[in-house]
C-alpha cells in the first residue's frame, strides 16, 4: 500500500462536528461486470475507530452507487470490519480466504493475509439474484 491514490478515484469524507474523521476512495472495477464500483481505501482517524463511522460511510457510499445502478464491492483484511459487514443484512460475503501478493517495488509485500470480499445487497442494490 502507498499513500498515493489512483487519479480517477472518487473520494468521500465523513465529518463529525465539522471535523473530517474518515475518508473513502472508490474506483470503477475493470471486470466483466461493467457497472461495478469497489472501495479502494478507507481511513478512519484513530480516535474515531471502532464506533461505526467507517461502516456508516461505507454503507452510505454503497447506497449512493446502488441508486445509480452500480454493484458495489469492498475487500478488507480488518477483522472488526469483516465482523461488522458479515453481521449486516446489507452486505453479502462473497469470498473469505488468504491473499498472497507482491505488489511491486513501491508497495508492501503481503503474504498469507486473510481477506474478505463483500457486495452491497441493501436498499437499491443492482443485482437481484445470486448464483448458489
Amino acid at each position: 500500500m502507498s499513500s498515493s491514490l489512483n487519479r480517477v478515484a472518487e473520494c468521500f469524507e465523513a465529518y463529525l462536528d465539522g471535523k473530517p474523521v474518515a475518508f473513502r476512495a472508490v474506483l470503477h472495477h475493470p471486470c466483466q461486470i461493467t457497472n461495478m464500483k469497489r472501495g479502494s481505501r478507507i481511513v478512519v482517524l484513530p480516535d474515531y475507530q471502532g464506533i461505526g463511522i467507517g461502516y456508516a460511510l461505507q454503507t452510505y457510499i454503497a447506497q449512493y452507487y446502488a441508486k445509480r445502478g452500480y454493484v458495489f464491492h469492498t475487500v478488507t483484511s480488518a477483522k472488526n470490519f469483516i465482523y461488522k459487514l458479515n453481521k449486516s443484512k446489507d452486505w453479502k460475503l462473497l469470498y473469505w480466504g488468504t491473499q498472497s501478493t507482491d505488489e511491486g517495488k513501491h508497495h508492501k509485500t503481503v503474504r498469507d493475509r486473510k481477506v474478505a470480499t463483500f457486495e452491497y445487497v441493501g436498499e437499491g442494490h443492482a443485482r437481484k439474484k445470486y448464483p448458489n
